[in-house]
């Protein structure tokens, strides 16, 4: 089994369409729960 230190993160990518910060919300609780395992980011139109 492999250590978490020898672990990629995996990237990933909130898309809001409407623009209404749930994109934003959706990486901040990513960053908090998961921050050792994905890294996170938002964007919108």
């Amino acid at each position: 089994m492999r250590s978490r230190k020898s672990q990629v993160k995996k990237r990933v990518l909130f898309i809001d369409q409407k623009n209404d910060f749930v994109s934003q919300m959706a990486e901040y609780f990513a960053n908090e729960f998961y921050p050792d395992l994905y890294e996170v980011y938002s964007a919108g139109p």
